[in-house]
Formats: structure tokens, C-alpha cells, sequence
């Protein structure tokens, strides 16, 4: 359920869109088991977010709220490390 509205700037202009508040959860694993199971530590941040409409393939867009809290590496192999 939004929290209220506010007002996201892109290349349409300025509109209100539907606000949230939720937690977002990193995971850290730890192991991996024979049949696949994963044991992992989770780590939540409180995140305040807006609504988008997300392109294919894409769930949510982190920004630099959540990247800052941390180091970001990123490899031009593919890969990607968040610390934090």
C-alpha cells in the first residue's frame, strides 16, 4: 500500500507517482549444501522508494541511497560485487 505521492523528474517532466516504504534485504552466503540449499545471513535496510515501471528483466532500480552504503565493483567480465 503506497504511503503517499511524490514527484519523480525524467525525460516526460516532472510527475507524482505512489510512494513506498519497505525493507530491502540482502542476502550474504555463507554455504551452499548438496541439494542446493543455500544457508545465508540477510542483511535490511529501511528504503524509501518510488513506483516505476520497470523495463524487461528489471525488478527494482537500486539508487544511491542504497549503493552508497557500501562499495560497489563492477567488472567489465559481467560481474558485480556489493560490500557492505
Amino acid at each position: 500500500m503506497p504511503s503517499g505521492k511524490q514527484s519523480v523528474g525524467g525525460v516526460h517532466g516532472n510527475q507524482a507517482t505512489n510512494a513506498y516504504q519497505f525493507i530491502l534485504g540482502i542476502p550474504f552466503v555463507q554455504s551452499q549444501h548438496v541439494g542446493g540449499a543455500i544457508a545465508a545471513n540477510v542483511i535490511g535496510f529501511p528504503i524509501n522508494g518510488v513506483e516505476f515501471v520497470p523495463m524487461p528483466g528489471f525488478d527494482v532500480l537500486l539508487g544511491r541511497d542504497v549503493i552508497c552504503r557500501g562499495s560497489l565493483t563492477m567488472t567489465f567480465d559481467g560481474h558485480a560485487t556489493l560490500c557492505l
